[in-house]
């Protein structure tokens, strides 16, 4: 017997719910994970703040350097 496609509302909430509990007691991906050697650094969120401050005082650099040209 065939499987027919999912064409009413209550087919694709049947679906999603079951693709819900089945990976519900996965763990997330990390954001980024590098191995090298026996370094193993994990990062499981993506660092905002982190990032924000590194582009604030990256362009604030490049500009200071740039505009006495």
């Amino acid at each position: 017997m065939s499987q027919r496609p999912a064409n009413g509302p209550e087919d694709k909430e049947n679906h999603l719910m079951s693709r819900t509990l089945a990976t519900a007691n996965t763990r997330p991906r990390p954001f980024l994970e590098i191995r090298i050697g026996g370094l193993h650094l994990t990062v499981d969120r993506v660092p905002y703040r982190l990032l924000t401050l590194v582009t604030t005082l990256g362009g604030a650099f490049a500009g200071g350097v740039w505009y006495p040209r």
